[in-house]
């Protein structure tokens, strides 16, 4: 009797459990966008909201159309700050993105600063390109689930840095009804043994 009662727990937790994630590609749309302190940017479930700052921006260089643009008309300071959140505000990973300078010198380089539940959990510093050709970015050098991204002005270089086709995926937070059998379940058995 208990193994049907487990086998039916599990039956109807697994019937619960969330939807598998589907990854979202940020392509920043088509036309310009200002993203400097106060101004954001939506796609796909994302937001890019300027935090301080007047150098981020969506340009119309992009791999194809447009892409997200790192040291508007002027070098990237500290004080260029761009944060990356769920709209509804839950857990995400960063799984790729294309970079590429704006020419062939060295771009303004960005600092890439992870945030879980308002505690920094890792950073890739002075992130930037060296070439016009499209790069791809790849996990796992990022830094698995986060709720927050920032990008940080981290140093001038010669030349604009371009971001495009940035890969999130959303992770799925487990449904409380999911857990109320579990916690059902190891109530009957206590009680029966107790």
């Amino acid at each position: 009797m208990l193994r049907t009662a487990l086998l039916a727990l599990s039956l109807a937790t697994a019937t619960l459990a969330p939807p598998a994630a589907q990854a979202a590609t940020i392509t920043f749309g088509t036309s310009f966008t200002f993203l400097g302190a106060g101004f954001s940017y939506s796609e796909s479930g994302y937001t890019f909201t300027g935090l301080g700052g007047s150098h981020f921006a969506i340009e119309e260089f992009g791999n194809p159309i447009a892409s997200l643009i790192v040291g508007l008309n002027e070098p990237i300071t500290p004080a260029d700050i761009l944060s990356i959140t769920r709209d509804d505000g839950g857990a995400f990973t960063l799984d790729s993105f294309d970079y590429a300078s704006t020419d062939l010198n060295l771009s303004d380089a960005v600092t890439f600063l992870f945030f879980l539940d308002n505690v920094q959990v890792g950073s890739i510093a002075d992130f930037f390109a060296t070439t016009n050709v499209w790069t791809v970015g790849h996990a796992p050098a990022f830094f698995g689930t986060v709720d927050e991204i920032r990008l940080v002005g981290a140093a001038p270089g010669d030349t604009a840095m371009l971001i495009d086709n940035m890969v999130l995926t959303p992770i799925p937070a487990p449904p409380a009804a999911a857990l109320l059998p579990l916690a059902l379940a190891g109530l009957a058995l206590a009680r029966r043994r107790g």
